[in-house]
């Protein structure tokens, strides 16, 4: 038996400053508006897991309880002018308070059977969930209880050839960013918000696989189907003549189905490199806003991931990425094509003590269109697009010392809280 628990504080906090300008003199600011947000997070997560061997496999049992609680503030500050003074606007303006608890009872039986491996199990969960706000409102809660069940078949063909057989059940919970409706001014023509009634998304996979192991590589290819119920969309809606809400909210039930494949290869101890493609079709079927809009989209998309790994010597390396995302559909439009190269460097000292590395991240060169995305919505009675331009050609160099070269390393738990919600 073992039991484990972890405690998390975090502080969130952050702004979002919006300046329109005027063209003709960018020191004459025609309207300010400034959002704080402060929202600390407490969370708990307490587990206790139990092992046991039986017959060809082992089975294995556990509870897990997590708990977790967000009071944030969030301001919405305007002024008109550069001499005018800030001012508050209430309606924008909030209080709230989030809280979390889920129970969850597990169990799993897995093993192995002349030629095939094998596991199968489910997870129950009791999930409780409730937003409230300063405002008066009453309080809003989404109480589920649910079962995920799972199972995997692994198949030794022989001539080092396997095939894979799979299906689960898994959720995808909203952050609670998400579930905030009180607008943030993203830019000077959007709000956006997010939907306390929010549902989290329930998916359904079913996989195919086969994989080979040869002499310098391996390579791999599935075909998946998934059912995803309460599919969560970034929507919008008109507020007036210049400005659309932008609401996180669910868009219906979307099927998707695809297939994968990927190779390794080392064609030298010193070389090592992975290429993987995914192409598969999405089709989101639902409504928006209490049945007003239908949604009927569908469209094909393909991701692509390389990896280059070059040991030089033994005490330099490098390593080249690259992620590319097509345009893909969404319940009111497309979000472009999106891509991401990096490389870097790392050089290590006195018998690998001390270690430099230097990064290249968004690698951009001329008129590369790097971590940049346009993302295009329409309705009835809107058109919008905007096109994201962020930060390319970033530099980082990293030194790092050893003082104990002990081959054994600390597990330190990590975030699992905090990092989801910044």
């Amino acid at each position: 038996m073992q039991l484990s628990g972890l405690y998390e504080n975090a502080i969130i906090e952050g702004w979002t400053k919006n300046a329109n300008l005027n063209i003709n003199n960018l020191q004459d600011t025609i309207q300010y508006t400034l959002n704080n947000g402060y929202n600390p997070l407490n969370a708990l997560r307490l587990k206790v897991d139990f092992e046991q061997k039986i017959g060809i496999g082992k089975l294995s049992m556990g509870y897990q309880y997590r708990d977790q609680q967000q009071d944030g503030r969030f301001d919405y500050q305007e002024k008109a002018g550069n001499g005018a003074p800030f001012v508050l606007n209430p309606a924008f303006t909030a209080d709230i308070m989030v809280l979390n608890r889920i129970h969850a009872l597990y169990t799993q039986y897995a093993g192995t059977y002349k030629k095939a491996s094998f596991s199968a199990g489910f997870r129950y969960e009791n999930a409780f969930r409730e937003f409230k706000d300063n405002k008066g409102n009453p309080p809003q809660v989404l109480q589920l209880s649910n079962l995920f069940p799972s199972a995997n078949v692994l198949i030794d063909l022989g001539e080092n050839l396997k095939c894979k057989l799979a299906y689960s059940r898994r959720v995808q919970r909203s952050t609670n960013n998400e579930l905030n409706p009180y607008p943030e001014r993203e830019h000077s023509e959007t709000l956006e918000q997010g939907d306390p009634g929010i549902k989290p998304e329930f998916i359904g996979i079913y996989e195919l696989g086969l994989s080979k192991d040869f002499k310098k590589g391996s390579l791999y290819w599935n075909v998946y189907s998934q059912q995803i119920t309460n599919i969560v969309n970034r929507v919008n809606s008109v507020f007036n003549d210049t400005i659309l809400n932008r609401i996180y909210t669910n868009a219906g039930n979307a099927q998707l189905w695809g297939s994968e494949a990927g190779i390794t290869l080392s064609p030298s101890k010193k070389l090592k490199l992975f290429l993987g493609g995914n192409v598969y079709n999405l089709h989101i079927q639902g409504a928006l806003f209490n049945n007003q809009v239908e949604v009927n989209t569908r469209g094909w998309m393909h991701s692509l991931n390389s990896n280059l790994n070059w040991q030089v010597s033994k005490t330099l390396s490098a390593q080249f990425n690259l992620s590319y995302l097509s345009a893909r559909t969404t319940a009111q439009g497309e979000d472009s094509r999106f891509y991401l190269p990096a490389c870097s460097v790392k050089k290590s000292f006195m018998d690998n003590r001390l270690s430099a590395t230097l990064q290249w991240q968004n690698m951009s060169i001329s008129k590369m269109g790097v971590n940049e995305q346009r993302i295009t919505t329409f309705g009835r009675d809107f058109y919008t697009t905007t096109n994201y331009i962020q930060e390319t050609n970033i530099f980082l160099l990293n030194l790092a010392y050893n003082f104990n070269q002990s081959e054994r390393k600390s597990k330190l738990p990590g975030s699992e809280f905090g990092e989801r919600e910044y």
